[in-house]
């Protein structure tokens, strides 16, 4: 039986386990957004998904870390949130961003280039 989140959206099950397939168009465009839409954009996702503190996010293509570190504060110390990156350099500020903000539920996974 499907359960239903605040927004009205239909959730499978198994809840717990969410995964979230952020796609950017451009690092340029990327790099334009303000940490106030940031912000404002990782509200509305861990909204619409019903992010709970318990849950278990994964984030394909990380960035710098600028929706990990939201992510990681909605699923509390009981959760985690295992973000992956192609770059080495996003890797690093994916850990310094975590790190600044004093979580310990991130877990940053280097994502292979396929040949």
């Amino acid at each position: 039986m499907a359960a239903t989140s605040n927004s009205g959206v239909r959730l499978p099950a198994l809840r717990r386990f969410v995964t979230l397939l952020i796609t950017v168009a451009g690092t340029a465009a990327l790099s334009a957004q303000t940490a106030d839409r940031y912000a404002a954009d990782a509200d509305r996702l861990i909204k619409a998904l019903d992010i709970r503190p318990g849950m278990t996010i994964s984030e394909i293509g990380a960035g710098g870390g600028e929706m990990t570190v939201p992510l990681a504060r909605a699923v509390g110390e009981s959760g985690r949130v295992y973000s992956n990156e192609l770059s080495d350099r996003r890797l690093k500020e994916i850990a310094a961003a975590g790190g600044r903000a004093g979580l310990k539920n991130v877990v940053s996974i280097a994502g292979p280039v396929a040949s």
